[in-house]
């Protein structure tokens, strides 16, 4: 996918979003914002380990992916905000 549909796609889905994952997604964008910004300044940041479902998926992996947090998120499966902000804290 080309820069300029990426984009396109994160802004619909921000426009989507209810004030609780702009919440969320302010606060994981910062944080990624912050330790991108040190890396290039080339300040030491601690070594990350890219999570399985970070990586580099098919389109048909990430629609499955949808499905099944769609599924989670209709059954109750989720992280409130709150809690999400104190995990946050141990980061």
């Amino acid at each position: 996918m080309n820069m300029a549909a990426t984009k396109d796609r994160l802004h619909l889905r921000i426009e989507q979003a209810d004030e609780k994952l702009l919440g969320v997604l302010d606060e994981v964008m910062e944080a990624l914002f912050r330790s991108y910004h040190e890396a290039a300044e080339g300040k030491e940041t601690e070594q990350k380990v890219i999570p399985e479902w970070a990586k580099q998926m098919t389109m048909e992996g990430s629609l499955a992916d949808l499905r099944e947090g769609t599924e989670q998120y209709k059954a109750g499966d989720f992280f409130t905000l709150e809690e999400v902000r104190k995990e946050m804290k141990t980061w």
